[in-house]
């Protein structure tokens, strides 16, 4: 980044596409690292797996916005209360 472009944070949504990407790419391109010697098949199976599971959890999570907002917001508020206590105990 050359710090004259301003991102905003990307959405579920890009981060879903982007983790699928991610999966497509490992698929791809581990098959040879291993054929090459310079990756381990067992890690090559953990790693796509483990980006794999960030997909699912991504489309989860975009299939329930309102509980994961609720849920922010509660621990949210609740950090709020608990800082406010702390601020007048003091």
């Amino acid at each position: 980044m050359n710090g004259d472009a301003e991102f905003q944070t990307p959405s579920l949504q890009a981060q879903i596409t982007c983790a699928e990407c991610e999966v497509a790419k490992r698929q791809s391109v581990y098959p040879r690292l291993i054929a090459a010697g310079r990756l381990g098949q067992q890690k090559a199976d953990y790693e796509i797996l483990t980006m794999e599971t960030i997909v699912e959890t991504l489309r989860n999570l975009e299939a329930a916005p309102k509980l994961w907002t609720n849920k922010f917001e509660l621990k949210t508020k609740k950090f709020e209360d608990m800082t406010e206590r702390e601020h007048i105990g003091q």
